[in-house]
């Protein structure tokens, strides 16, 4: 009688440890999705920062460039104002 509780006992456990197994079995493949998804995404976003870093230096060079030619046409400006007065000076 004894070894017959003692096969039940073990096919019991045999069965709880089965239904643990496809349990994790079933979240390991849901947690493996999970970081692939979280992979993609991390290499999209990785690529979009260095795109935007692109385009920040881009930016910047053109506002340099702005500033650049604002600087030259204010000088240019001056010395035609200032070169404009002195020729209305009557000698």
């Amino acid at each position: 009688m004894k070894s017959n509780e003692v096969f039940e006992t073990f096919k019991q456990e045999i069965e709880k440890m089965a239904k643990s197994i496809k349990e994790l079995k079933k979240e390991n493949v849901f947690l493996k999705s999970k970081c692939e998804k979280s992979d993609f995404t991390l290499i999209e976003l990785v690529e979009e920062r260095e795109q935007f870093k692109k385009q920040i230096e881009k930016l910047k060079n053109q506002k340099e460039k702005l500033e650049s030619l604002c600087r030259s046409l204010q000088a240019e400006r001056k010395q035609t104002s200032v070169g404009s007065n002195n020729s209305d000076i009557p000698t």
